[in-house]
């Protein structure tokens, strides 16, 4: 095993016996590896405090009727290996997107800051201003993601980004409520604050995808985490039999036409759609 190292990145490659040399950790930047770590140092922390504290003490007011630790228990999996996995899947055709799998992770974890240092109970409005954080991180990786697969006109790549954020919040929201409901928690305090947590998230939404293109456009280091993080995607872009997932405009591609073959239903928009920016 050989590494090597500058100021700002780290190479590690093993030779195999058979002469072959696999690069373990190519070029990774250690500013962005140490910032990925420690986000993932506190989810795993609030992890633990909330089971924990829902085990041995279950009045603290903190995390009662919550079911904060089934919650914490998806959260850390979902958002702590979504990158990793599909990284893992992939073709690793560029570096791993340490930057923006840390911002992913800062959604969890600003939520179980909440609960952990009691801001829920005490702080009305941090509840909108998790809400807020959660859309616009999450929009602005959407947007990151967008343009770092070339998606084109940018009006449609906005909508695809606003869009695919506001969703899955929706849903959270829906399932919050009905789950107070059924099953007796206390996550949502009625409708109108179901209707103020989705309106943050709309303006979250918005917020972090605007941020995202500018600083996309006014960025190298941002430009190229968004190729990083729109080529970890690679294995939800393709099938086994390498086949276009969606429609395009303007109708069917010849199979001998731009992209043709590639199996990434993305990688044909900006052609279709022109030069739009």
């Amino acid at each position: 095993m050989m590494i090597a190292s500058d100021h700002q990145t780290t190479t590690v490659t093993w030779r195999h016996p058979g002469g072959e040399v696999r690069h373990l950790l190519r070029r990774v930047p250690r500013l962005r590896m140490l910032l990925n770590a420690c986000v993932r140092a506190l989810l795993l922390y609030f992890g633990v405090e909330a089971i924990q504290a829902t085990i041995l003490d279950p009045d603290d007011r903190r995390f009662s009727g919550k079911g904060i630790a089934l919650r914490n228990a998806l959260m850390v999996g979902a958002f702590s290996m979504f990158l990793p996995a599909l990284f893992h899947l992939g073709h690793k055709r560029r570096g791993f997107p340490w930057a923006a799998d840390a911002l992913m992770i800062t959604v969890p974890v600003a939520d179980m800051a909440g609960n952990s240092l009691d801001l829920y109970n005490n702080y009305g409005s941090f509840d909108l201003m998790t809400h807020f954080y959660g859309t616009a991180a999450v929009g602005g990786l959407m947007s990151l993601a967008a343009n770092g697969r070339n998606i084109r006109p940018a009006p449609f790549r906005w909508f695809l980004a606003v869009s695919f954020t506001t969703l899955p919040h929706l849903l959270l929201e829906i399932q919050e409520y009905w789950t107070d409901i059924f099953f007796g928690t206390h996550n949502v305090e009625g409708l109108e604050d179901a209707e103020g947590d989705l309106l943050a998230g709309i303006f979250g939404a918005i917020a972090g995808v605007g941020i995202a293109e500018a600083l996309v456009a006014r960025s190298g280091r941002v430009a190229a985490e968004a190729k990083r993080l729109g080529a970890t995607l690679d294995p939800l872009a393709r099938r086994s039999d390498r086949q276009p997932l969606l429609a395009f405009p303007g109708g069917a591609r010849e199979a001998a036409g731009p992209g043709a073959g590639s199996g990434d239903p993305l990688s044909g928009l900006s052609e279709a759609a022109g030069d739009v920016p």
